[in-house]
């Protein structure tokens, strides 16, 4: 299968899952207002309504550009849209923020 056919057929519920999944990672806790996004995103992207995820996460992302989680839930609701390219580039700067991102590589290699 090719891989973009594939990102565009991943599981809904599995990126909710990582992006519910609490953080192991130590990072400074978000704002309350990229909090705010962070969840606005986590609900639209939970129910189905992608393009308002995608606003959301842009926000946090663009409130907190060092932000890994922003940009990591950025790049999920671009691949659920197939923005590949979109979510290539927003996966690379998370994993660019922390490398540690549980599920962050196997994402970036479906839009790679």
């Amino acid at each position: 299968m090719h891989p973009a056919s594939l990102a565009r057929r991943v599981h809904p519920l599995f990126l909710f899952l990582a992006l519910a999944v609490p953080s192991l990672r130590a990072q400074t806790p978000p704002s309350a207002q990229v909090q705010h996004w962070m969840e606005l995103g986590s609900s639209a992207m939970q129910a189905g309504h992608i393009p308002e995820a995608i606003d959301a996460f842009r926000q946090a992302a663009e409130t907190a550009p060092n932000l890994p989680d922003a940009s990591f839930g950025l790049g999920l609701a671009e691949l659920r849209a197939g923005q590949n390219a979109e979510a290539q580039r927003a996966l690379g700067h998370a994993l660019e923020l922390d490398s540690r991102i549980p599920g962050a590589h196997m994402f970036l290699e479906l839009v790679s």
